[in-house]
């Protein structure tokens, strides 16, 4: 007599019906996770590009801008689509040239939200030659889809030029930005 072979149209559709099951119960979870990661990445790269762009201002001794920009040749204030470096030897803010572009990053995907506030208020953020902003405090703030603030990130930018991350230092699952405020999204 054979030995009967596989499994039994039963044994699979109990197999699925427990996976299924499983998957129900960790899909939350997942998604936490997948949130938070995005939101790391995306701000690495920001952190990346604001790096290039003092590293730039203090080797060619001129100024360096980043912008937000749709299109990789102007600013457009829309740093959700992509954001411009550039070089700014005439200090007016904009880029001079199509040679004086530096690097233009294009979010992929698009963050679902990604914002600069500065102080003063401003559009741009400019690099001195010394590596410095030009006399501003600034953050960027990402947020997801749906504007979760905790799984907001944000990045804090001193005059001085240092770049730092906003960290969760009360323990509350929420990213504390400056002032130690937790970061917030716009409802």
């Amino acid at each position: 007599m054979r030995q009967p072979r596989g499994h039994t149209l039963t044994e699979l559709l109990c197999t699925l019906a427990i996976l299924a099951v499983m998957l129900g119960l960790g899909w939350p979870e997942l998604r936490s996770l997948w949130l938070a990661r995005q939101g790391e990445v995306q701000i690495v790269a920001l952190q990346r590009l604001l790096g290039l762009a003092r590293s730039a201002a203090l080797s060619s001794g001129h100024t360096v801008g980043l912008c937000g920009s749709s299109d990789g040749r102007q600013c457009s204030g829309r740093w959700q689509d992509g954001v411009l470096g550039f070089h700014d030897a005439n200090d007016d803010g904009l880029p001079d040239s199509e040679a004086a572009l530096l690097r233009w990053h294009a979010w992929q995907p698009q963050p679902a939200s990604l914002s600069f506030a500065s102080f003063p208020r401003r559009t741009v953020l400019l690099y001195g030659a010394d590596g410095a902003t030009r006399q501003q405090n600034g953050s960027f703030t990402w947020c997801p889809v749906g504007n979760d603030a905790r799984y907001a990130q944000q990045l804090l930018i001193a005059q001085s030029g240092r770049v730092r991350v906003a960290v969760d230092s009360d323990g509350d699952g929420r990213k504390n930005g400056a002032g130690n405020l937790p970061v917030t999204c716009p409802p």
